[in-house]
């Protein structure tokens, strides 16, 4: 389970939420209480839409670190992220997620 931290950010394919990670719940259907920041990106749609700063969500796992692009001397998104203690990502199409 992870709680909405800031108003969602709309970007051309989908919806950036920034999230704090509350809990986690095995196949026994047991919680296990985490710490941790990461960011969800979901498929802009109706249902996603709903989805509000203070809102908690339950969502399958499927975190991907973040990587710096290939780029010499870009930004170093990844390092920025780290900045604020967010280290994973994930994406998720009309599934994977619910309110």
């Amino acid at each position: 389970m992870v709680r909405v931290l800031e108003a969602p950010i709309r970007k051309l394919k989908s919806l950036c939420l920034e999230i704090e990670l509350v809990c986690a719940i095995d196949t026994l259907n047991q919680e296990h209480y985490r710490e941790g920041y990461a960011l969800i990106y979901l498929h802009p749609d109706a249902q996603s839409g709903t989805i509000r700063r203070g809102d908690r969500l339950l969502i399958n796992n499927q975190w991907q670190s973040i990587r710096h692009g290939n780029n010499p001397g870009s930004f170093n998104y990844p390092a920025y992220l780290r900045n604020k203690q967010i280290y994973h990502r994930a994406f998720y199409r009309h599934s994977g997620w619910k309110k």
